[in-house]
């Protein structure tokens, strides 16, 4: 109790004190997550998808909500360790100003200053020499070679005593590690599992690269040097203002940028799929057929606290996040092109077949005001929300067009090709998108009565509504126009929303009132 306490069987806060002496070998917010005995990992609490939790940082929204992943944005670590005070984490919350999730909840709140400067500055330094390989005596298999380097600095302090604080965190972590230990036989030895060897010579490599840098002017990058390695920088600040004794301001930003670079992908292809990888021990690609993928996270809160008498308070919090998520490449505009021998790919050159035009966009505003008024043994809350959310994808696979050839030397000679893919925007759009715009309304109230000093029960409820912004959508008037039995689909607006109420009934129970059973 003394580490962390205990506010019901299923809601737990883990303070600064527990933060700073919990071993964390990813520094994550996951290891600390793991402290509660619902947590399971990747974000899932007692069982649930962790895409169905929500992790917000000072109120701000910080899920993956277009729902491609469970794991948090910005590479998985959003803020940096240093910067967290102290974490919360709730489970089916009875608590009406929670909403929109239907498994665990995370809200990690950040370091703010104080009259006393503070700071820290550390390094973190660990490479494969430094994790073991042996458990229970059974010796396995070698850990990747790769190191990781992580250095920042803390800062905090008075710009006007006892009025004005400042709080500031900086990290950088670079991971050395390649995108492939694959690559081609420079010997003429043959394919070999163990050193990784692929059977794709590197003097036919060499020839190709050569061929359509004479002919097309284009640049394959190296046939046996590959990009890689992790780069992640988090910045946050943070001021806080005491307006006056009953009124207090925080004002917070945060921006994480994180970017990986990756193999082309192994075999998916809209012209049949490959037998083999094209990276792997039957072929191989150049470097600039690598991708970089970039998660890039801001987030702004503004929390405004008020006392107005012994009674009442309020808080006023509005936050604002951007993710996004762009794919990249070294490569100039040009087809990706397989070779084949033998019936199986041997060769990728050109633009990976997934990155042009590939990015998604997630941002969101929100806006809540909660107002409490204490009358005796009950804490009445009631209060609004509002949330403005946008969410974009762009995906073109092949948008710079796709080229299968049997051999090296039907390529070379200019045969026709055994399979060809090929994507365009719709009315002639270069860039196309798909893109949803909508707003969440929020109205509830509830009463917290503590009966007993170890008894609380809630009562409350809440109405939500949803609206969505038609002009993100296309028309289709040749759908329309046909009778379904005296019906006519729209596909141009989106459909009514109804209202949602959601009664609220719960109780936390201190058995023996010592936090040992609730």
């Amino acid at each position: 109790v003394s580490a962390f306490l205990l506010n019901r069987s299923s809601d737990l806060l883990v303070n600064n004190r527990t933060i700073q002496e919990l071993p964390t070998v990813s520094r994550s917010i996951g290891d600390i997550a793991k402290l509660s005995p619902y947590y399971g990992g990747s974000n899932s609490f007692a069982g649930s998808n962790g895409k169905m939790a929500n992790f917000t940082l000072d109120g701000a929204n910080l899920n993956n909500n277009f729902g491609l992943s469970a794991n948090l944005p910005g590479g998985g670590n959003p803020v940096s360790m240093d910067a967290i005070d102290e974490v919360q984490m709730v489970v089916a919350p009875f608590d009406v100003r929670q909403s929109n999730f239907i498994g665990g909840g995370i809200n990690a709140v950040t370091k703010s200053g104080t009259n006393t400067f503070k700071g820290t500055a550390y390094f973190y330094y660990t490479n494969e020499d430094m994790h073991g390989n042996r458990v229970d005596g059974v010796q396995n298999a070698e850990p990747d070679p790769g190191e990781q380097k992580t250095w920042g600095f803390t800062l905090g302090g008075p710009i006007i005593k006892d009025k004005l604080f400042f709080f500031a965190s900086v990290e950088r972590t670079e991971t050395e590690s390649v995108s492939t230990y694959w690559h081609p036989d420079a010997t003429g030895d043959g394919p070999n599992q163990k050193t990784y060897t692929s059977r794709t010579l590197l003097s036919d490599m060499e020839m190709i690269s050569q061929f359509v840098k004479d002919k097309y002017g284009y640049d394959t990058g190296s046939a046996n040097e590959y990009p890689g390695g992790i780069k992640n920088n988090k910045y946050l600040a943070r001021i806080d203002w005491n307006i006056t004794q009953n009124h207090h301001l925080a004002v917070r930003f945060n921006h994480t940028n994180n970017s990986k670079y990756n193999p082309t992908n192994a075999s998916s292809r809209d012209v049949g799929g490959l037998s083999q990888a094209c990276v792997g021990i039957r072929s191989m690609a150049f470097a600039n057929s690598f991708y970089n993928q970039e998660n890039k996270v801001t987030t702004f809160s503004f929390d405004l606290n008020s006392r107005f008498s012994e009674n009442i308070s309020n808080q006023l919090l509005v936050t604002y996040s951007d993710m996004d998520d762009p794919r990249s490449s070294d490569s100039s505009m040009f087809p990706m092109i397989d070779i084949m021998k033998e019936g199986d790919p041997y060769m990728t050159l050109g633009y990976e077949l997934f990155t042009y035009n590939n990015r998604v966009r997630n941002t969101i505003l929100t806006v809540n005001d909660n107002f409490t008024y204490y009358l005796g043994s009950h804490k009445i809350t009631a209060g609004l929300n509002f949330e403005h959310q946008m969410a974009q994808n762009n995906y073109m696979r092949q948008g710079t067009g796709y080229y299968r050839y049997a051999s090296m030397e039907d390529f070379m000679n200019g045969e026709a090709p055994i399979g060809v893919a090929l994507a365009y925007g719709y009315d002639g759009d270069m860039t196309p998108s798909s893109k949803v715009r909508f707003n969440q309304y929020g109205l509830y109230a509830q009463d917290e009565w503590n009966i007993l000093s170890n008894l609380k029960v809630n009562f409350g409820i809440r109405f939500d509504n949803i609206t969505f912004y038609n002009g993100d959508l296309k028309e289709n008037q040749l759908l329309y126009s046909i009778d379904f039995g005296g019906r006519h689909l729209d596909v141009g607006s989106w459909p009514k929303a109804n209202i949602q109420i959601s009664p609220r009934i719960g109780f936390s129970w201190d058995i023996l009132g010592d936090h040992s059973i609730n």
